[in-house]
């Protein structure tokens, strides 16, 4: 598959919500070796193995994010949102107002760490491996 954002947004329609691990997958079928999704500036970075970058707007919280960040916020919104009850805006909104700024998927180590405005680490999750169908 192509390193490109036609590519990249194919696979983002196709895997969503309770998708997520399914998503990953398919960010490591195109190359992808990290995304920075920062919902403080509204930017998505995605690294590709051979060094090239891909920098897109993106969803921008319109909550300001929270000074002071809370894991317990942002465990609470990461449960209802992997059990597929909120969609990718909504989450958003409620880990800003819990003091998230920026989150980074580490696709080859399969880790989703997440970070504050003082780029202070609130939590670190481990994604569980998936394939994608057909594969």
């Amino acid at each position: 598959m192509e390193f490109s954002l036609t590519t990249i947004k194919h696979a983002q329609q196709l895997y969503t919500g309770v998708e997520f691990p399914i998503l990953v997958a398919a960010f490591a079928e195109l190359g992808i070796t990290q995304v920075t999704i920062n919902i403080h500036t509204g930017e998505t970075t995605y690294q590709h193995r051979d060094g090239m970058h891909l920098q897109t707007p993106s969803l921008k919280a319109t909550t300001p994010v929270a000074s002071t960040a809370s894991q317990v916020g942002l465990t609470t919104s990461l449960q209802i949102h992997q059990q597929g009850k909120s969609d990718f805006p909504t989450f958003c909104e409620e880990i800003a107002a819990a003091g998230i700024a920026y989150w980074i998927i580490d696709v080859s180590a399969l880790t989703c760490d997440y970070y504050s405005l003082i780029d202070a680490l609130i939590l670190s999750e481990t994604i569980p491996k998936a394939t994608l169908p057909n594969a």
